[in-house]
C-alpha cells in the first residue's frame, strides 16, 4: 500500500480507504497483544490451573459412572460374584512397552465370547507394562494359540505418557503433584495444596455418591468373560490422600484442611464400608503427624483428627453438612 503512495507536483495518490483500514487492522493488533499479555499469566496461574484439572476430575467421574447409589439400577448391572479362575490357565504377554492408555473393553468381552474363554486382566489403564510381562490370564489355557493372543493384544492402547482420556485416576495424580510440590521446603505454599485438596474432595464425592464399575463382564448370556480391574473408592483414597499423607502431616494448615475435606466426602458416602476406608486413613495420617509435628500444632490436628474419627463411628448418620463447615473451621 506504501508503494502506492507518490508525491508530485499536483498532490499524489493517497489510497484512503486502504489507509483506513490498515489503521483498524493496526489497533486491532494492539488490542490482541494486550489481552495475549493479561491472557497468559490469568492461563498459567496456579488457581486456575488446579481448577481446570479439578472440573476436568468432577465431569469426568460424572460422565464415566452416571448411575447414583441409590438411584434405579441400570439394566445392565450385574452383580456376578468373582469367579475362581483356576490354576490352569495361560498367558497373553505384552509385545510393548509403554503406560496402557486406553483397553477397548467391547472387544475385549466379544472376543473372550467367541474363544469362549474367561480372561482376566492384570493391568488398568495407567498403568505401565513392560514387554513379555503377563498382559492377561485366560482360562482354560489350553485354548491361549496365537490368534487369540492377538486379539486379546490388539484392545490395548499403550503410549509413553499417561492420558485422562480413559485413565481417571491420572488427574488425581496430578492434583497429588502439585500438591506434594507446593509442600516442599524449597516451595513452601500450603494454600496452593488446600486448593488441590478441595478439589481432589470435590472429585472423592462424586466417586462416594456413585455406582463404581463390578470387576466381573458378563456376554449377552450372562457368562463371565472378563475380570477387570475398575476404579473403586478404596483405590482413590490411596492414590489421593494415601499419597500426600507424608506431605501434608509436617504442614498444620494442610494437616487440618485435609481432615475437613475428608469430613466433607464422608458427607457424601453411601456405605459403611467407604466410612471404614475414610477411618482407616485418618489413623495413618495421624500416627504420620506425631512424627512431623509437635507441640501445639500436635495437639491441634490430633484434637481435629479425634473429633472427625468420633462422628465417623457413628455411621452414615454421624456427619452432616454443618459439623463438617465446623470441622473446617481455621483450616
Amino acid at each position: 500500500m506504501l508503494r502506492t503512495i507518490r508525491a508530485g507536483e499536483d498532490g499524489g495518490f493517497v489510497p484512503q480507504l486502504a489507509v483506513m483500514v490498515g489503521m483498524v487492522l493496526a489497533l486491532c493488533s494492539i488490542g490482541v497483544f494486550i489481552y495475549f499479555i493479561h491472557h497468559v499469566p490469568q492461563t498459567i496461574h496456579i488457581n486456575n490451573v488446579v481448577a481446570k484439572i479439578g472440573k476436568l476430575l468432577v465431569d469426568d467421574a460424572a460422565t464415566r459412572f452416571p448411575a447414583l447409589i441409590g438411584g434405579p439400577p441400570r439394566e445392565q448391572e450385574h452383580h456376578a460374584a468373582i469367579p475362581d479362575i483356576g490354576r490352569a490357565v495361560g498367558s497373553v504377554r505384552a509385545t510393548t512397552t509403554g503406560y496402557i492408555q486406553g483397553i477397548d473393553k467391547a472387544a475385549l468381552l466379544s472376543c473372550a465370547s467367541k474363544a469362549n474363554v474367561l480372561i482376566r486382566l492384570r493391568y488398568r489403564p495407567g498403568d505401565f507394562i513392560m514387554a513379555g510381562r503377563i498382559l492377561a490370564d485366560v482360562a482354560p489355557g489350553r485354548v491361549v494359540k496365537d490368534e487369540l493372543g492377538d486379539a486379546v493384544r490388539s484392545c490395548f492402547t499403550t503410549g509413553n505418557k499417561r492420558t485422562p482420556k480413559n485413565d481417571i485416576m491420572f488427574l488425581v495424580s496430578e492434583l497429588v503433584e502439585i500438591a506434594a510440590r507446593a509442600l516442599s521446603p524449597g516451595v513452601n505454599d500450603p494454600m496452593t495444596a488446600v486448593s488441590c485438596l478441595d478439589w481432589i474432595a470435590a472429585g472423592g464425592s462424586e466417586f462416594a455418591r456413585r455406582r463404581l464399575p463390578q470387576p466381573v463382564r458378563v456376554d449377552e448370556d450372562g457368562v463371565a468373560r472378563v475380570i477387570a480391574l475398575p476404579v473403586d473408592f478404596t483405590r482413590f483414597v490411596e492414590l489421593s490422600f494415601g499419597r500426600l499423607r507424608h506431605y501434608v502431616a509436617a504442614d498444620t494448615i494442610a494437616a487440618l484442611h485435609l481432615l475437613r475435606v475428608i469430613g466433607e466426602v464422608a458427607a457424601e458416602c453411601c456405605c459403611r464400608d467407604q466410612i471404614d476406608v475414610l477411618r482407616d486413613e485418618i489413623t495413618r495420617f495421624s500416627g504420620m503427624v506425631d512424627c512431623r509435628l509437635d507441640g501445639a500444632d500436635l495437639d491441634a490436628v490430633q484434637r481435629r483428627a479425634a473429633e472427625l474419627q468420633t462422628l465417623l463411628a457413628r455411621g452414615l448418620d454421624g456427619i452432616h453438612e454443618g459439623q463438617v463447615k465446623w470441622l473446617g473451621g481455621g483450616a
